[in-house]
């Protein structure tokens, strides 16, 4: 996009407020094949406490899985609010939390306000999800990361632009792909500190032979022992380093030519015009 007498910019296709689109979509079309519209909540699929499957064709991403190497039925993969939900089974059991919690603070909601419409309800569940996040995001994951305390909220500033900077967005947001581990382990309950093997024998699901078939994955371990082994497992370290499952096998061991995210990442960074690379 090229405005009159500036400097033209790239178009971002998210939002940069942590508004849960991750959940609810950029648009109100895609969460109303989302919702159920009774008492406020998100529908649930013939597995119960968890998302309806894409049955209304909303366009999900949906390469060939490599185990398969064929494009599967989009109808396959659980509806949630980003097209990139279903691509590892990390990402998709943390938006199945959230999903969840929706219609938990829904319930709650209803109990509280039983006069509510279903709108109502909807829209207050909303919020406390979006609440939920920035709180974990600001004053929980934010400290761990910078190892720097940040300052209580004071209030909103309508004169400051709410956007992300094209250095931020393609260069310093890439970042998390550093400490990203080649896999995953299964913890199987909150008590002990007890993990299972995959049903290959192997210790840990290894990314890059699970891309974009995490519906099935999730079912078969449970969303709570991917969770719990995500918490138990060390992450890697935040440096140069990137794991061959994201440089030499991103999406999977036989995904035609295969992509390197690294790669990626320097090339969005020319596309988007960063000083250091024009």
């Amino acid at each position: 996009m090229k405005l009159l007498n500036s400097l033209s910019f790239e178009v971002n296709e998210r939002t940069a407020w942590i508004d849960g689109s991750f959940v609810y979509s950029v648009m109100e079309a895609w969460v109303a094949t989302m919702r159920s519209f009774q008492n406020g909540t998100l529908r649930e699929g013939t597995q119960k406490r968890y998302p309806p499957l894409n049955n209304p064709h909303i366009p999900l991403n949906n390469p060939p899985p490599p185990q398969i190497h064929r494009l599967m039925n989009p109808d396959r993969l659980f509806l949630l609010g980003d097209s990139r939900v279903n691509e590892n089974p990390g990402l998709l059991s943390f938006g199945i939390i959230l999903y969840r919690w929706h219609n938990i603070m829904a319930q709650r909601m209803q109990e509280q306000h039983p006069d509510w419409t279903d709108e109502e309800l909807f829209q207050a569940a909303r919020r406390w999800l979006i609440a939920t996040l920035q709180k974990i995001i600001f004053y929980d994951f934010l400290p761990a990361l910078i190892n720097e305390e940040v300052k209580p909220y004071t209030k909103y500033m309508p004169h400051v632009p709410p956007g992300i900077s094209h250095a931020f967005a393609a260069a310093a947001f890439r970042f998390p792909h550093s400490i990203v581990p080649p896999a995953m382990i299964l913890r199987k309950n909150v008590n002990a500190c007890k993990f299972r093997e995959e049903v290959g024998g192997f210790p840990a699901l290894r990314l890059c032979q699970n891309w974009w078939n995490a519906q099935d994955i999730v079912q078969e371990y449970s969303v709570d022992e991917i969770i719990l082994g995500m918490a138990s497992q060390v992450s890697e370290a935040d440096d140069i380093i990137v794991v061959e499952d994201l440089r030499d096998f991103i999406f999977g061991p036989m995904h035609f030519t295969r992509l390197d995210v690294v790669a990626s990442s320097i090339m969005r960074g020319r596309d988007n015009g960063l000083p250091s690379y024009n």
